[in-house]
């Protein structure tokens, strides 16, 4: 499985995928619990990001204590730890998984502290896109398909143009 995983957090992908982690989020909370795993704010100021609430939140928090666990271990071993995981992406990609338009979506990360333009919300939408369908690829059926949906959902208007 982590074969076929390609990102910076592939142990916490695979470790998520081995605990169940994601099972039986919606589309929306899973999209936004990966964006955490390949998003990386630009934090010129002492700017702080708004955690975000219900399920979404929930499920991020899940993802973050199977990293933290991770990082820990690599700790204890000597290794560098796995790069922290950034939380300043999910309730925007949250958002457009619902089906937020693009303005919608942009308010929603400002007035969580993050403030994007649309070019960096269509890049991180699309590296998310992408992990998303790694994992589609690796999980047990339940799981790929919620994968697959959360894909077509975030895949839409500006993500998918030029996309190929």
């Amino acid at each position: 499985m982590l074969a076929r995983i390609w990102c910076e957090s592939d142990l916490v992908v695979a470790e998520c995928l081995r605990r169940g982690t994601w099972v039986g989020a919606s589309p929306a909370a899973l999209a936004a619990a990966v964006s955490g795993l390949v998003f990386e704010s630009r934090r010129d100021g002492a700017g702080t990001t708004r955690a975000p609430v219900g399920e979404v939140g929930e499920l991020v928090s899940a993802t973050v204590a199977v990293w933290a666990r991770i990082a820990e271990s690599e700790r204890e071993i000597g290794l560098p730890a796995t790069r922290d995981i950034d939380p300043g992406f999910a309730a925007a990609v949250a958002a457009w998984c619902r089906g937020a338009t693009l303005a919608e979506t942009l308010t929603v990360a400002i007035s969580g502290g993050t403030d994007i333009s649309a070019g960096d919300f269509v890049r991180w939408c699309r590296q998310v896109v992408d992990l998303l369908d790694q994992i589609a690829g690796v999980a047990p059926p339940e799981l790929a398909t919620l994968a697959r949906s959360a894909v077509g959902s975030l895949r839409r208007g500006v993500v998918s143009l030029g996309a190929a």
